[in-house]
C-alpha cells in the first residue's frame, strides 16, 4: 500500500484529520482522570508516541477502522511518526528496521512510509539514518520502487532522497540484475523512472550495462556476469513453446517474475520452477500449481516434495514470512479459488494440512509458561471489519493470535465478549485450527463493545487467573465501569498481582491498559512476536 497517497505538504498543521470529536455514547461509563476520547464515544488512555509507531509498524492503516477512515488513520499515524524523529531520529529509523528486518509485519511497507517521512520531513540526523537504512528495509526491487513512489507523492526527489534511493542500486551488480529482471514494475514506476530521477553514476562497467538495459539503451547479447538472469528472462520470452522454456528455466535458475505470462497454465513450467521458488512464492502461487495439474495427487513426490519445504522449520525461519501470510495462503488455497482473479482450482488437503502446521510453526515455537490464564478475544461489530488476512475478519485473526497460547497452554480458558460475556464451555486448545473458527462465527455476537466484562468475568466467578490477556480494536463504549476499574476490582478482591495484557488490533490512539500500571502491557497483536512477548511478560521476565 502506498500510504503517502493520504498526505498532503500540509501534514505537520493541525487539520481537521489530527481532532477527535468529544462526544459520549449512551450506555458510557465516566472517565477517570488521564483518560481522552476514544473513536467509538467512549474513553482510554492516549497510547504514547512510541506505543503508536509500534502499532502502526506492525498492523498498518491499510482500510482504516470500523471508526476511523483509511485517510484519517493514515494523516494520525503519520503526524505522530514526523513528531518522533525531530525528537528521536535514530531511534524511530532503528525500530522501522528492526520490525522490518525480523518480519515481524505482515507487509513492509509501514517500514518503508517511515523512511519515506524521514527522507522528506525529517532533519539531517534524520535522513542520514534513513538513508543508512534503505539497503536494509527495501530488500527487494518491489521495496525500492514502492518507496519510490511514496517518497514522489510526499514532495519530490531533493539531493538526500536521491542519493538514499541511489545507495540501493549500488548493491553488488550480480544481485542488483536479479532484482532488476525480477521487480520491473511497481505503483506506477519502473527502475527506469528511478534512475532518470536520481542520476546516478554507474559503480562499474557491470553497473553501467545493468543501468542502460533498465532504461532501454542496451539489449543483452550473452549472459555473462550480471546480465545473467536479464539474459536469461530475454530467452524466456523468446521461447517457442514448454518444452523450450523449461531449459531455459533450469540453466537459468529463473523464478516466476521472469516468464512470460502465456506458459504459466503449463504443469511442465510449474515443475521446472519449483526448486527456485522462496517459501513465500510458493505459497502465494500454490493455488496456479494446483490449476495447471502440477498438484492433484496427494501421494505425488512432487506434492511431498512441497509439503515437507512448507513445513520445515529451518525454511520457515529463514524467510522471515510473517505467520498471517502463512494464514492468507492456508485460507486461500483450501478455498479453492483466486481472491483477485477468477483462477479455480482443486484443493490437495496434505497441502491444506501442510499450511495450517506451518502456521503454528511461524510462531517460533511458543514454550509455554504454565499459568493460569484468562484469554478474552473482542467479538463486536467494529472487530467484524476489515483485518490483514485475506478471507477474514479483525475478530477472526485475533482468535487465529489467540489461538496460539490457547494451543500451548494447560491452563488457559478462552472467553468472546462484545456487550456481554460469552462463555466457551469446550476445550478449544484441542480442536484444529479451522474447527474453532467455525464453533466462534456461529457464537460470536458482533454488537457493542464493552471492555470491562473479561474483569467483570473474573471476579464473578472468582477465578484466581495469573494472567488476563486481551485481544481488541480497544474502542469501548459501553458498560458501567472502565476496564481498568474492574481490574482493580478483581485485584483486591481475587489476585492482586495479576498481570494484564491488553494486545491492540488497530493502530488507534486509544490504549485500556493504565500506563503507569506496572502489571500491565499494551502491544500490537498483529505482531509475529506476539505470542512470544506475552508470555515473557506473564513469566515476571519485564
Amino acid at each position: 500500500m502506498n500510504y503517502a497517497k493520504h498526505l498532503t505538504s500540509h501534514l505537520t498543521s493541525r487539520s481537521e484529520a489530527d481532532t477527535v470529536d468529544v462526544w459520549s455514547a449512551p450506555g458510557t461509563p465516566d472517565p477517570l482522570p488521564g483518560m481522552v476520547p476514544n473513536n467509538a464515544g467512549g474513553w482510554a488512555y492516549e497510547a504514547d508516541a512510541w506505543n503508536r509507531l509500534r502499532r502502526f509498524l506492525i498492523t498498518g492503516s491499510e482500510k482504516g477502522t470500523f471508526y476511523v477512515s483509511e485517510q484519517k488513520l493514515t494523516v494520525e499515524n503519520a503526524q505522530n511518526i514526523i513528531q518522533l524523529l525531530k525528537q528521536y531520529p535514530v531511534e524511530v529509523i532503528d525500530q522501522a528496521v528492526l520490525i522490518s528486518r525480523q518480519g515481524l509485519a505482515k507487509s513492509n511497507d509501514t517500514a518503508l512510509f517511515v523512511l519515506a517521512l524521514a527522507l522528506t520531513f525529517g532533519d539531517d540526523l534524520a535522513k542520514r539514518a534513513a538513508s543508512a537504512a534503505v539497503t536494509q528495509v527495501a530488500r527487494t526491487g518491489t521495496h525500492i520502487l514502492h518507496l519510490a513512489a511514496m517518497i514522489d507523492d510526499l514532495r519530490g526527489w531533493g539531493r538526500a532522497v536521491r542519493r538514499a534511493i541511489g545507495s540501493w542500486y549500488n548493491q553488488p551488480a550480480e544481485r542488483l540484475g536479479y532484482q532488476l529482471a525480477k521487480y520491473q514494475s511497481r505503483d506506477g514506476w519502473s527502475h527506469r523512472d528511478v534512475l532518470r530521477s536520481i542520476h546516478i553514476k554507474p559503480a562499474t562497467p557491470e553497473h553501467d550495462r545493468l543501468f542502460r538495459w533498465a532504461v532501454g539503451k542496451y539489449e543483452p547479447d550473452d549472459d555473462m556476469g550480471a546480465m545473467r538472469y536479464i539474459y536469461g528472462m530475454k530467452l524466456a520470452h523468446e521461447a517457442v513453446d514448454a518444452e523450450h522454456l523449461v531449459h531455459i528455466i533450469k540453466e537459468y535458475e529463473l523464478e516466476r517474475e521472469h516468464l512470460p505470462t502465456r506458459f504459466l497454465k503449463d504443469a511442465r513450467v510449474w515443475e521446472a520452477l519449483l526448486p527456485n521458488l522462496k517459501y513465500e512464492a510458493l505459497i502465494r502461487n500454490l493455488g496456479n500449481m494446483s490449476d495447471s495439474g502440477l498438484l492433484m495427487d496427494q501421494r505425488n513426490e512432487i506434492v511431498l516434495y512441497v509439503c515437507n519445504y512448507i513445513t520445515d522449520a529451518e525454511n520457515i525461519r529463514r524467510s522471515r514470512v510473517h505467520p498471517l501470510k502463512i494464514l492468507s495462503a492456508w485460507y486461500t488455497y483450501k478455498g479453492g479459488e483466486g481472491i483477485k482473479s477468477s483462477k479455480t482450482w482443486i484443493p490437495v488437503q496434505s497441502v491444506v494440512d501442510a499450511l495450517e502446521q506451518a502456521f503454528y510453526q511461524s510462531f517460533r515455537n511458543v514454550e509455554p509458561i504454565n499459568r493460569r490464564l484468562l484469554i478474552a478475544v473482542d467479538c463486536s461489530g467494529s472487530m467484524g471489519y476489515y483485518s490483514p488476512i485475506t478471507g477474514m475478519n479483525c475478530f477472526e485473526a485475533a482468535l487465529a493470535i489467540a489461538y496460539i497460547t490457547l494451543r500451548t497452554e494447560s491452563h488457559a480458558r478462552i472467553i468472546l465478549f462484545s456487550d456481554r460475556t460469552i462463555t466457551v464451555e469446550e476445550d478449544w486448545g484441542s480442536m484444529r485450527f479451522g474447527e474453532v473458527l467455525n464453533r466462534a462465527r456461529e457464537i460470536a455476537r458482533m454488537a457493542g463493545t464493552d471492555c470491562s466484562l473479561p474483569y467483570v468475568y473474573a471476579v464473578q466467578n472468582r477465578m484466581d487467573v495469573d494472567g488476563i490477556v486481551m485481544y481488541t480494536d480497544e474502542e469501548s463504549w459501553r458498560g458501567s465501569d472502565q476496564p481498568v476499574t474492574m481490574l482493580n476490582r478483581y485485584r483486591e478482591q481475587v489476585n492482586p498481582g495479576c498481570r494484564n495484557v491488553v494486545c491492540a488490533m488497530a493502530a488507534n490512539h486509544a490504549q485500556l491498559a493504565d500506563p503507569d500500571d506496572m502489571l500491565s502491557l499494551d502491544i500490537a497483536g498483529f505482531s509475529a512476536d506476539t505470542p512470544q512477548v506475552v508470555s515473557a511478560f506473564l513469566r515476571g521476565e519485564f
